[in-house]
């Protein structure tokens, strides 16, 4: 399992079959899940923490229940099995 913040070319060009992303886990057990939950996923270079914020932020004043995380705060791993979200707001890199 990669790291966002490692060059992993050169071992995925190596070893395809064998490069796994936390990205890469949470959207299988995302996938697997008992309900269906939307999920927005923000990347870019400049500005993806201030926008997942903020997004995570007006989904809650609406009275949502969000999980905000990803590259920042929790690891989107350890929210994947909560039942009790109503939205997923990650920060994610390439």
């Amino acid at each position: 399992v990669i790291s966002p913040g490692i060059d992993s070319r050169v071992w995925a060009q190596r070893f395809p079959e064998k490069i796994v992303s936390e990205l890469d886990i949470f959207a299988d057990a995302f996938a697997a899940r008992s309900r269906a939950v939307p999920l927005i996923a923000i990347t870019g270079t400049v500005g993806k923490t201030t926008i997942t914020h903020l997004t995570g932020a007006l989904a809650q004043s609406v009275g949502k229940k969000v999980f905000i995380g990803g590259n920042i705060g929790v690891g989107m791993l350890d929210a994947v099995d909560d039942e009790s979200v109503d939205l997923f707001v990650l920060e994610v890199s390439s």
